[in-house]
């Protein structure tokens, strides 16, 4: 396992153009939300901490487990034993009361870079459920295009759209004319990519447009966010413009969303990663089209798999993307379309295409409920879902 992907260079910095201008951005970190922060959503979570998130020895193990998951058991009803609330919230299991195979990063975070099963005495809790599984995504999937680098080696999209200039022409049929955040504006399609009518919703079909093939609805309207433009959704039969401007740095984009680099069609823009498919051309790169939470049906997920749901449920966690994570990891975050939400998260469908998410009540729970030009999602580094865009915080 690559660790440089899962957390980047924290002195790294690069001059990325946005859909609405130019400038230095630097990915260092923002500090973790503060103690009192997780600490409040632990508490509400799990019920009272038997030492609370302020007081008693951090250090001090909860006390033998009965049974042969030495380190498995709860003692308390809240944690399991041997858990450590970190100054900065993270509960980590210094006595490996984790699943086997778990690595405790410096950061806290929890990975499992072996996944390998167990043999002989459980004394970690047994929770192995085999290796993370080959997603088949190629090499070089998602690289940026060199002629998409100015001669710094600094991301501009403007530099390589390859769609047509609609600024004095009309665009071809299957195509809209839409900003494309370099000052001008471009002819894109006006469905999401697909290979087959499978990778669009029931009903439609998969055409060919001269920005490639899309998503058709069969009347005039659309029915889906994918019988929409990328980055804008189906909103009461109309498509809205819900494209929030991002760029290459970790977590330039909310939680559940990446930065489509490489679509080469307008300057980049943040696109959700769990959504329907049934081929990995309906995602944004890198990525595969894939069944993760076994519920029957193919949804888009991020090459940065760090986890599967067999390993997240024994702790009554959910393999998806969390508020301080750039991949999938076990959390509370995650898709909710089999998996309850854990109190008091509760299940969302943001883009009410129904693939919901399990979120904190926030300020918005629909798309709908924000301006044009801004999505209702979760900030990451933040707690709860609200209105993100260039006006209320830009790129989170």
């Amino acid at each position: 396992m690559d660790l440089t992907r899962y957390r980047p260079n924290s002195s790294a910095t690069s001059r990325v153009r946005s859909l609405h201008n130019s400038r230095d951005v630097s990915s260092l970190l923002p500090l973790r939300p503060s103690r009192l922060g997780w600490c409040s959503l632990l508490l509400g979570l799990a019920g009272a901490l038997s030492a609370g998130c302020g007081g008693g020895n951090p250090s001090t193990d909860a006390g033998a487990d009965a049974g042969p998951g030495v380190d498995g058991g709860r003692v308390d009803g809240s944690l399991p034993d041997g858990a450590i609330v970190l100054p900065d919230g993270h509960v980590i299991f210094p006595d490996s009361g984790v699943p086997d195979g778990a690595v405790v990063l410096p950061d806290g975070n929890v990975i499992f870079p072996d996944a390998g099963s167990d043999s002989g005495t459980q004394t970690d809790g047994g929770v192995d459920a085999g290796p993370i599984p080959d997603l088949g995504i190629p090499p070089g999937a998602g690289d940026i295009p060199v002629e998409c680098l100015d001669t710094n080696g600094d991301v501009d999209l403007c530099r390589c759209l390859q769609t047509t200039d609609c600024s004095t022409v009309a665009c071809p049929t299957g195509t809209v004319c839409e900003d494309d955040g370099c000052g001008g504006q471009r002819c894109v399609p006006a469905g999401h990519p697909c290979t087959d009518a499978n990778d669009c919703p029931a009903g439609g079909t998969c055409e060919d447009t001269a920005a490639g093939r899309a998503c058709r609805p069969p009347g005039a309207v659309c029915r889906d966010d994918r019988e929409c433009p990328l980055g804008f959704s189906c909103e009461g039969a109309t498509c809205v413009d819900r494209r929030v401007p991002c760029d290459n740095t970790p977590f330039s984009c909310p939680v559940g969303y990446v930065c489509d680099l490489v679509q080469q069609r307008t300057q980049a823009f943040c696109r959700r990663m769990d959504t329907p498919c049934a081929t990995a051309a309906a995602c944004a790169q890198p990525a595969a089209c894939y069944d993760l939470d076994g519920d029957g049906d193919k949804e888009c997920v991020t090459a940065e798999l760090m986890c599967l749901p067999s390993t997240c449920a024994p702790d009554e966690r959910i393999c998806g993307p969390q508020n301080e994570e750039k991949g999938y990891s076990c959390g509370l975050l995650g898709s909710c379309a089999v998996q309850p939400c854990a109190s008091p998260l509760v299940c969302i469908d943001f883009a009410g295409d129904g693939r919901p998410f399990c979120a904190p009540p926030g300020m918005c729970d629909a798309h709908a409920d924000c301006a044009p030009g801004e999505l209702c999602a979760i900030p990451h580094l933040e707690m709860s879902p609200r209105c993100v865009g260039p006006a209320t915080g830009g790129t989170p």
